[in-house]
């Protein structure tokens, strides 16, 4: 089954700490034969870094899911968080994929969850400290909008000092 299959895969990607380039659909032989030189290519340590699969088909949930608009494409994740697949979007050529599969190897750091939906506290005038504060201290964002005040404050007469 297509869809186990994958989360094995990815499931055996992240115990092992290891990024992924995955390929999906019949590609040509260029491309398989490019990845599978990448894979063996002990030279390069960080090669080992990485875990290479090869899906000839994927459950029309998962072509959804990753965006897929056309086959092959191939899909890769980080170092730091495995299962979180993404399209690569660049071309399919050798020194392209490697320098795209030298970045995920180094990106150790997971991306954040996705959270729900920030506050945002919104002062519209900044009268006294204590209210200031307040939204400072919000957990989210505070926002503090300077705004010029139009028509209130006549520009001082030229040659005047504005009283301060």
């Amino acid at each position: 089954h297509g869809g186990q299959k994958l989360k094995q895969f990815l499931e055996d990607a992240v115990r092992t700490k290891r990024a992924v380039v995955l390929l999906v659909g019949i590609a040509p032989p260029t491309i398989v034969e490019m990845l599978k030189k990448f894979k063996g290519s002990k030279e390069e340590e960080f090669m080992k870094q990485v875990k290479f699969g090869h899906m000839s088909t994927i459950l029309p949930a998962d072509t959804h899911k990753y965006k897929l608009r056309k086959l092959p494409a191939v899909l890769m994740s980080t170092k730091g968080d495995p299962a979180t697949l993404r399209l690569f979007e660049g071309k399919l050529e050798a020194d392209v994929l490697q320098k795209a599969i030298e970045i995920l190897v180094r990106t150790k750091t997971a991306a954040p969850p996705k959270k729900e939906q920030v506050p945002v506290d919104m002062v519209s005038k900044v009268e006294d400290q204590a209210g200031l504060d307040a939204c400072l201290g919000v957990k989210g964002v505070c926002v503090v909008a300077l705004v010029h005040a139009g028509g209130q404050h006549p520009p001082p007469p030229k040659g005047r000092k504005p009283a301060s």
